[in-house]
Order: structure tokens, then C-alpha cells, then sequence
């Protein structure tokens, strides 16, 4: 994660399945935040200040996973996805 430079993920999902993603980082290092979206509107966010961000969703579809510096924070950051 680069100072504003967002990252962005897409992820489909199957009918009748669901989708959870976290953002592991040293909150010491940078403050990132995650949003989660499908079809342009906001589904879930994530915006503490932990050490970690989760996200996640039911349904159908092709979501965006965006991952972001709170004031142009960078970290590096592992992402864990998990559909089911």
C-alpha cells in the first residue's frame, strides 16, 4: 500500500455463497482502512484502529475490495479471503 495509491481487489461470488475479507497490517506503521462494494454501492467498511480491517457479504456477485491509507497511511498489507 503506497501514500494515495488505493488497491483494489474484484471478487465473484456464487449464487448462495458469501464472501469475508481482512486486511492484516502494523497499524504502527500506517492506518489503512478497507471498503467493500458491488454494483458501485457500498456494502460493507471497515475503518478502525486496529491492527486489522475485516469486510464481508452474502450474496451473488462481483464485489471490490478497496484498501486504503486513513490521510494517505501506507503499510503492507496482506489480504485474507475467504469465499464460501
Amino acid at each position: 500500500m503506497c501514500s494515495g495509491d488505493d488497491d483494489f481487489y474484484r471478487i465473484d461470488v456464487p449464487q448462495g455463497g458469501s464472501l469475508s475479507v481482512t486486511a492484516s497490517f502494523d497499524h504502527g506503521a500506517g492506518d489503512l482502512d478497507v471498503a467493500l462494494t458491488k454494483s458501485g454501492s457500498e456494502v460493507d467498511s471497515s475503518t478502525s484502529v486496529s491492527n486489522s480491517e475485516t469486510v464481508s457479504a452474502s450474496g451473488a456477485g462481483s464485489y471490490v475490495v478497496r484498501v486504503y491509507g486513513y490521510q494517505g497511511a501506507q503499510a503492507p498489507t496482506p489480504l485474507s479471503v475467504t469465499v464460501q
